[in-house]
C-alpha cells in the first residue's frame, strides 16, 4: 500500500550531558546552575500542513541516547493535551505520526526529561498553519444527480461538511464531509422535492423543506406546501416540524441554529417564523399584519436573534422603496436600525450574539450595468455604520461576516479581501485564486469559503490575518 504524503518537521532540543553517579555534590549544584542557565528548548514545526494530510514530526536529541521518553503535546481550546507518547532511538532520533490535519492553526510543544531522572523541560509552542487548497467538491459528480445548478449552499462552522440543494431536475440536497470526501443524499426518500440544506454547527443535523403530492391539507397534520423537517445526518432519520395540534408545519429557506434548537422559516402566506424546537415555541416575526412588507430574514448563529428589511410603500416621484433594518432578539422583542444615507440594503450577515450586521447596499448614484455595491457593517449596541467597500471603485461583490464577528470576507471584482472587524485593516486573501470574487458562505470562524458558479461548487481556506 502507498504511504500517504506527509509533511516532515524538524523537532530539535539540545539535552544537557548526564552526570555520572559519582559525581561531587559540588559538581552537581554546578551542574544544576548550569541547568538553570541553559536555553529552553525550542520545537521547529513546518510552517504548513496540508488539510486532510497527516503530520509527521521528527525530532534528533543529542547526546539522549536511546530509550528517552518524549511527550508531544497540542494545545486545544485552553488547554495541552497529550497527543503522542514515545522514546528515543538510537542516537536520540524521535518519530511521531499523528492524525489528518483538519484544524486551521495547530500548536505543538514536546515534554522532555533533561536527564534520565532530571525535571522534565517543555518545548517553546511553535504554530502550524494549514495550507490553503482550493477543493472543486462538484467534481467527477457529472454523471450523478448530485450534479446540476445548485442553490442554498451551506456549510457547517467547523468548514467540515458542506451542503447544497441541486435543481438540475427535481431538488434534492445534498452533503458532502470534506475529510472523508463523501457524497450523501439526505433527502427524505418519500419526498418528491427537496430543498435546503442549512446545518448545524457539527454538520451532524440539516433543515431541509420537502414536498410530497400525497400529503394534502383536508386531513389532521397533512399540508399542500413544502413543509420544513430535520435530517439526522447519522441515521439518516427525517423529522417534520410539527405544532401541538399534529399538524404538520409549512415553509421553505430553512435557517438551522448552531446548536439545532432553534429553526426559521419563511411561510408560504408570508412572513417568517422562528420555532424552539425543543420546547415548540414559536414566535412569527414580523406579526401577520406586515408579513407582506418583511423581506430577506437572517438568523444568527446563536439562534438568539434575527435581522431582516422591512420594505416601505414606493416613493411617488422615485419609485423607489425606502426600506427598514429591523432587528429582533428573543426576550427583548424587535426595533429598527438606523441606515443613514441608504435607502435600498439587504442583510446578509448576524454575529452569533446579534452584535454585529452586515448589510449588502447599493451605492448612491450608480445604476444600470455600472451599479456598485458596498458592505456596510451595522453595530446594534452602538448604532455605528461603518462602510468597509467605500474606497473600492467598483464596490463589493458579496460578503461573509464570521459569527463572531471578528472577520468580514469581502468579494470584489479585484479579488477577495479579508477584514478584521478590530482594528479595521482590511488585506487581500493570499493566495487569491481568480473565481473567488463573489463569496456565498463560510464556516463559523471563517477558515473556509464557499464559492458557488452553476454546477460548479468550490471550497477554499484562505491564509487569515
Amino acid at each position: 500500500m502507498r504511504r500517504p504524503p506527509v509533511l516532515a518537521a524538524a523537532l530539535v532540543v539540545g539535552l544537557l550531558p548526564t552526570l555520572p553517579a559519582s559525581a561531587a555534590p559540588a559538581s552537581a549544584a554546578a551542574s544544576a546552575a548550569e541547568r538553570r542557565a541553559a536555553p529552553e528548548p525550542v520545537l521547529v514545526v513546518a510552517p504548513v500542513v496540508p488539510v486532510g494530510e497527516p503530520v509527521e514530526l521528527v525530532g534528533l536529541f543529542p547526546g539522549a541516547g536511546e530509550g528517552r521518553r518524549v511527550v508531544v503535546q497540542q494545545r486545544r481550546g485552553g488547554d495541552w493535551s497529550v497527543v503522542a507518547r514515545t522514546r528515543t532511538s538510537s542516537r536520540g532520533l524521535v518519530e511521531v505520526r499523528l492524525e489528518e490535519s483538519d484544524q486551521r492553526v495547530h500548536r505543538y510543544r514536546a515534554v522532555v526529561r533533561r536527564s534520565p531522572d532530571g525535571p522534565r523541560a517543555r518545548t517553546r509552542p511553535a504554530l502550524t498553519r494549514v495550507a490553503p487548497r482550493v477543493e472543486e467538491i462538484t467534481a467527477g459528480l457529472v454523471d450523478s444527480e448530485a450534479y446540476g445548478h445548485h442553490d442554498s449552499i451551506d456549510v457547517s462552522a467547523d468548514g467540515r461538511f458542506v451542503s447544497w440543494d441541486s435543481r438540475g431536475g427535481d431538488p434534492d440536497v445534498f452533503v458532502w464531509d470534506r475529510t472523508r470526501q463523501r457524497l450523501a443524499l439526505i433527502s427524505p426518500r418519500t419526498s418528491q422535492k427537496t430543498w435546503g440544506g442549512s446545518l448545524s454547527a457539527d454538520g451532524s443535523v440539516a433543515a431541509v423543506s420537502t414536498y410530497n403530492s400525497a400529503i394534502r391539507p383536508d386531513q389532521p397534520g397533512r399540508t399542500d406546501y413544502a413543509f420544513p423537517g430535520l435530517v439526522d445526518l447519522r441515521s439518516g432519520l427525517f423529522a417534520p416540524l410539527v405544532s401541538k395540534d399534529g399538524r404538520i408545519g409549512e415553509g421553505l429557506d430553512p435557517q438551522l441554529s448552531d446548536d439545532a434548537t432553534r429553526l426559521l422559516v419563511t411561510s408560504p402566506h408570508g412572513g417568517f417564523g422562528l420555532t424552539q424546537l425543543v420546547r415548540g415555541k414559536r414566535w412569527w416575526i414580523p406579526e401577520r399584519a406586515t408579513d407582506e412588507r418583511a423581506e430577506r430574514p437572517v438568523l444568527a448563529a446563536g439562534g438568539r436573534h434575527v435581522a431582516w428589511v422591512l420594505v416601505g410603500e414606493p416613493d411617488p416621484v422615485t419609485s423607489q422603496r425606502q426600506a427598514r433594518l429591523m432587528l429582533w432578539e428573543q426576550g427583548s422583542g424587535r426595533r429598527e436600525l438606523e441606515v443613514p444615507g441608504r435607502t435600498a440594503f439587504a442583510p446578509v450577515g448576524l454575529s452569533a450574539d446579534g452584535g454585529l450586521v452586515l448589510l449588502e447596499a447599493s451605492r448612491p448614484g450608480s445604476e444600470g450595468s455600472t451599479a456598485a455595491y458596498d458592505l456596510l457593517l451595522v453595530s446594534t449596541d452602538t448604532g455605528l455604520v461603518r462602510d468597509l467597500t467605500g474606497d473600492l471603485p467598483r464596490g463589493a461583490y458579496g460578503g461573509v461576516l464570521a459569527d463572531d464577528g471578528s472577520l468580514v470576507h469581502v468579494g470584489t471584482w479585484e479579488g477577495p479581501f479579508v477584514h478584521d472587524t478590530s482594528t479595521g485593516r482590511r488585506e487581500p486573501a493570499s493566495p487569491a485564486p481568480a473565481f473567488l470574487d463573489e463569496l456565498d458562505v463560510a464556516s463559523g470562524d471563517g477558515s473556509v469559503l464557499v464559492h458557488e458558479d452553476g454546477p460548479t461548487i468550490t471550497t477554499y481556506m484562505p491564509v487569515l490575518p
